[in-house]
């Protein structure tokens, strides 16, 4: 069933085929919920199953949709429905969906600076604003984000978020912030973390965190409402080097994530801006609230298991190999003979036995953490927690300030 636009409530006839797993409602609407608009676009729709995807997102208001097919059958039950909504629209294409992306590449949709440039041809390319959009880590191209800051090109972070607010985490830029935001279960003195967390979260811990000390690195304005730097950290941030020394001794920004910024936007100095500040006022904190480390939950394998060395080495051979064949295949003249050996390689570094052991080390670890459902949300009986972010009422929030 469409269960949004146009043709909300229409039924979609889906053939009894083997592996045929049409999206759920729950998911079709947190990813449409994400997208928000897609009004005009034109959508395409690969490995398309039961074409509930393609179908809602025409539904919705995209332009035109193309439906990607690998079985045949499928493909003939999809290509009905589409000449029952709308077949000029709807275009169905029963193919592999590497085949089909192969042919793209032929055809020159897929531009060849999509194979071809490096990391530091994506630093030059952000530094002189080529870029609309870029799904990086900014920590990895941070020069050449204040680079462009310099030449006047600024970029803002965007959080893609479904109606509910719900967005990606982040795991990139965490680092250990889960040691700094929760206390562990095998805490042996949980009532000193509970103490310096909530000092932490004062407004006297908030100022330490992001300002140092009162007296020797700010002071407050003459009517108590803003932050002023004093003169020694000017005088470190222009350059003088023993003033640079003291002020790396500060430890500020490295507890970024405990950082409040509703408070600390409302007072934060103005005078004796770096680079960094701007960087990370830009780039990098506004994204602190979607950020987690997923390192407590990284499966834990069993080391008396007989393939405990060469299954992950395997899985990364193969990991690899797969990241390498994808480019290959998508610009083979012959495309699936590219396919076939990488598949090949696959099965004789172990593919058999590297998902056994995974799949093994996935239940074992959630055996060991007491967990039932490794998504909690698919959960029958799922109730969404209630909590208050640490980061404070955003209403509040002055936003980065370009200098």
């Amino acid at each position: 069933r469409i269960i949004g636009g146009k043709y909300k409530g229409k039924l979609l006839k889906i053939l009894d085929e083997k592996d045929l797993r049409p999206t759920t409602n729950r998911v079709r609407e947190t990813i449409f919920s994400w997208l928000n608009n897609i009004e005009n676009s034109n959508v395409l729709d690969l490995f398309a199953g039961s074409g509930a995807l393609g179908f809602e997102a025409y539904s919705r208001g995209a332009k035109k949709v193309t439906l990607v097919e690998l079985n045949k059958n499928t493909s003939k039950q999809l290509q009905a429905v589409a000449e029952s909504i709308n077949p000029k629209d709807l275009t169905v294409v029963n193919s592999d969906a590497l085949e089909f992306l192969n042919n793209c590449n032929k055809e020159g949709i897929i531009k060849s600076a999509n194979y071809s440039d490096k990391a530091a041809q994506i630093r030059t390319n952000i530094a002189r604003g080529k870029c609309f959009v870029t799904a990086v880590t900014p920590q990895d191209y941070q020069m050449a984000y204040l680079n462009a800051y310099g030449s006047n090109i600024k970029y803002i972070p965007l959080v893609l978020t479904n109606k509910d607010g719900e967005a990606p985490i982040l795991q990139d830029i965490s680092g250990n912030g889960y040691l700094l935001t929760m206390i562990t279960k095998n805490c042996k003195r949980p009532d000193k973390a509970i103490k310096l967390l909530e000092y932490l979260y004062s407004e006297e811990g908030q100022r330490l965190v992001a300002f140092g000390v009162e007296g020797e690195s700010y002071n407050w304005n003459s009517d108590h409402t803003q932050i002023v730097w004093t003169n020694r950290y000017v005088n470190g941030v222009n350059g003088d080097k023993e003033d640079q020394a003291w002020i790396n001794t500060l430890g500020l920004y490295n507890m970024t994530l405990v950082m409040n910024l509703a408070y600390i936007e409302k007072i934060k100095p103005l005078n004796g801006r770096k680079d960094t500040d701007i960087y990370i006022d830009n780039m990098k904190r506004p994204l602190t609230p979607y950020s987690y480390n997923f390192k407590p939950t990284f499966l834990k394998h069993d080391t008396g298991d007989k393939n405990y060395f060469t299954s992950p080495t395997n899985y990364n051979k193969i990991k690899t190999k797969w990241a390498e064949a994808l480019v290959n295949i998508i610009r083979a003249s012959d495309w699936k003979s590219e396919y076939d050996n990488a598949v090949t390689y696959a099965k004789r570094q172990g593919l058999e036995k590297v998902n056994e052991f995974y799949s093994t080390s996935y239940q074992s670890t959630k055996k060991l953490l007491n967990v039932t459902w490794g998504y909690p949300k698919n959960n029958p009986s799922y109730v969404e927690p209630t909590f208050v972010t640490s980061n404070g009422d955003f209403s509040y929030w002055r936003g980065a300030i370009h200098e």
